[in-house]
């Protein structure tokens, strides 16, 4: 809404207007308006005909209309100030999440900003972990900053290891590292993709990933010496509270109760749930549960996909989050390095929903891809058209 805003005088220049008119009648974007508006109308029909009446998901969609619109406003800025390339735009998707990971360190060393924050945002994270979660001066604070932490380490690795590492590259990535220890450990299975990326698919000589390990590992030796001497309290802070929180799998780990922690036995309770593959298959209608709550207190992206509206419904959200994404797909036909960044995008996306909404449904999620998938979309036009030539 606040890029809107701040857009709105563009809309008084002749270029831009053009360019607005232009995307939103290219083919990705208006597939999408038409994948939303099947979605609204299946969801709609299906609560009607179920009498259930639980129009909680079909608010979604109606909502991702004007997000989408408001996306489109953005591109057409980019593509209005001459930002057209794809590196640039996954430039600015990195440094929003650094900037988010400067943010969240100032706030976890100085209390009074982090107050301020917290009120900002009205995070509600900030009391369940003593002040950890909902330092970041965002929108979403909770899963989907962590979520979405982790599609950006993806991006990082693609956009900055596949060739030269610089020391810049690695500071860049170790304060993305700290910047998640205080979003959720959701960001860290979007690492270990990252580190499989860097692996399958890095340019560089064997000695080369040798160097950017001992070159990391220096870079974190440096900087934690640093802030021990500066700063001893917040190393204090650190390993009193952040890092219990952080890697609490490990911490559980090491107390002999297994490589667990709260989230993920809260998780396999919701698996655990008793219902018919009939249910799964054809859905209940309900969405939202009588006290609010998601329908049977189950999150989880596939689990409450089916209980909704069934395999059906779900097929058309995985459909509809596919074809966000398949600009990405599409520009690496063949099976080379890129093409394997764009294999583990999209198995991160499918990886997450296993804890919670995120195909078709998480907005920050949505952001991402479509930003990304439009201007993949118009590299693919461009190649198309000088192959016609």
């Amino acid at each position: 809404m606040l890029v809107a805003f701040v857009l709105l005088p563009c809309l008084l220049k002749k270029n831009y207007v053009s360019i607005l008119m232009n995307a939103l009648k290219s083919k990705y974007v208006y597939t999408i308006f038409c994948f939303q508006f099947s979605l609204i109308l299946t969801g709609a029909l299906y609560s009607i005909l179920t009498q259930t009446y639980d129009f909680s998901y079909v608010k979604i969609f109606f909502a991702q209309i004007l997000h989408i619109f408001i996306g489109v406003l953005l591109i057409s800025y980019f593509r209005y100030t001459k930002v057209v390339e794809i590196g640039d735009i996954e430039n600015y998707v990195i440094y929003a999440y650094v900037i988010q990971s400067v943010i969240e360190l100032i706030a976890s060393m100085f209390p009074p900003v982090a107050d301020v924050i917290i009120k900002i945002n009205r995070s509600d994270f900030a009391e369940k972990v003593e002040g950890v979660r909902g330092l970041a001066l965002s929108g979403a604070v909770g899963w989907s900053l962590s979520l979405t932490y982790g599609l950006v380490f993806i991006i990082y690795a693609k956009h900055y290891l596949m060739n030269r590492i610089k020391w810049s590259y690695l500071l860049i990535l170790l304060v993305l590292f700290v910047g998640n220890f205080f979003a959720g450990r959701t960001g860290f299975i979007g690492l270990i993709f990252a580190l499989m990326l860097f692996i399958l698919a890095n340019r560089n000589s064997v000695w080369s990933r040798i160097s950017m390990v001992v070159k990391l590992s220096f870079l974190i030796v440096m900087i934690c010496g640093i802030i021990y001497v500066a700063v001893p309290t917040y190393v204090d802070y650190m390993l009193e509270r952040v890092f219990p929180f952080t890697f609490e799998p490990i911490y559980n780990y090491l107390d002999g109760k297994g490589f667990t922690t709260t989230s993920t036995d809260i998780l396999d309770d919701m698996w655990n749930i008793n219902v018919s593959m009939e249910t799964l298959l054809k859905g209940t209608g309900y969405f939202t549960g009588i006290d609010g709550s998601y329908y049977m207190h189950i999150d989880v992206g596939i689990l409450r996909n089916l209980l909704y509206w069934g395999l059906f419904g779900y097929s058309l959200v995985i459909c509809y989050q596919f074809y966000i994404i398949y600009p990405i797909l599409r520009n690496h036909i063949k099976f080379d390095r890129n093409y394997v960044y764009a294999i583990f995008f999209l198995l991160y996306l499918f990886v997450t929903e296993y804890k919670a909404m995120v195909l078709g449904s998480n907005k920050a999620i949505i952001s991402i891809t479509f930003l990304l998938g439009y201007f993949y979309y118009l590299r693919n036009m461009e190649y198309k058209r000088v192959c016609l030539k």
